[in-house]
């Protein structure tokens, strides 16, 4: 299922593999074909996903958390 914050901030992402377990996710990474277009994706729309652009959101998720 993941982490609700990661699969927002990557919604979208071309390069992302969506997997149920670990048996799936090495069906997928099997897949060399669907790898690779997934990399060609990931390297298509590196410039969005800088971490500067984020920094500003980042600081604001992390500063809304509880304190332990």
């Amino acid at each position: 299922q993941g982490y609700d914050g990661a699969k927002q901030y990557l919604q979208g992402h071309g390069g992302v593999l969506v997997f149920r377990d670990a048996t799936h996710l090495r069906r997928l990474l099997d897949d060399r074909v669907r790898v690779e277009e997934a990399r060609a994706r990931a390297w298509a729309q590196r410039g969005q996903y800088a971490a500067e652009l984020h920094a500003q959101s980042l600081c604001d998720f992390v500063s809304s958390l509880p304190r332990r």
